[in-house]
């Protein structure tokens, strides 16, 4: 099964003469991820060594845009209304991380916003395998993964990747407890991203309203094709 998730992680970094923001920050980490569904439940998947660290995972990083939060799936169609940044190298090894080169061409979402943690969303297969994993419980492993953007938020998931920022160029500091409580939401593409509660709700609402048309349309339609056919048969009678 082919997944997309998000997996986030804090930025540090300095600003260039032309007002640009670079960076070589970690953008994620090995180890046992935590992930909800829309309805809440949890779902644990593990990133072993072996796959996050992959030369062609790695590669897949290289070029890839920044965002401000999480757009969905970003693609040419859609990049010059998302992107504020690029990735400019291929990601690489440090430890237990993922480290790459990155430009930040619009900091204002640093700036004004006080965002300063990292995201990277990517696509996976997922195998169902559940097991162990340093003292950790998982319920899938995560293999074949595939970045696609790396966006700026508040707070991440890897725990690590965020800009390294100087005293005198750090934002505002943002307090947990001000941080919006995000909920994951899958569209029928598959893409997988965070959002805020009334969005996810709101989203599911409408889903639930076109399912329902949906079924009354399918109802109606076979009540239409069931009275065709007993007209058919009178016809046929006559």
């Amino acid at each position: 099964m082919s997944v997309n998730r998000y997996d986030r992680v804090p930025i540090g970094a300095k600003f260039t003469e032309d007002g640009y923001l670079e960076d070589s920050p970690v953008l994620t980490r090995t180890g046992v991820f935590v992930y909800r569904d829309g309805n809440g439940k949890e779902r644990r998947e593990l990133r072993r060594p072996e796959d996050v660290f992959k030369a062609d995972s790695l590669a897949t990083y290289r070029n890839k845009p920044i965002t401000k939060g999480h757009p969905g799936k970003v693609n040419a169609g859609n990049l010059k209304a998302h992107q504020i940044g690029t990735v400019t190298s291929e990601g690489r090894q440090d430890g237990d991380n993922v480290v790459s080169d990155i430009v930040i061409h619009d900091p204002r979402v640093i700036k004004q916003d006080g965002w300063k943690e990292l995201s990277v969303g990517y696509a996976v297969d997922l195998i169902e395998e559940p097991g162990e994993y340093n003292g950790e419980r998982y319920d899938a492993r995560q293999t074949n993964i595939r970045v696609n953007h790396i966006a700026v938020v508040p707070i991440g998931r890897a725990g690590n990747g965020r800009l390294n920022l100087d005293a005198a160029d750090a934002a505002t500091p943002i307090d947990d407890e001000d941080l919006p409580v995000m909920e994951k939401v899958r569209l029928d593409s598959g893409l997988e991203y965070d959002a805020a509660p009334e969005v996810a709700n709101a989203y599911r609402k409408t889903r639930q309203d076109l399912d329902d048309a949906n079924t009354k349309l399918s109802e109606e339609k076979a009540r239409a094709d069931c009275c065709r056919s007993r007209q058919e048969r009178g016809r046929g009678q006559r």
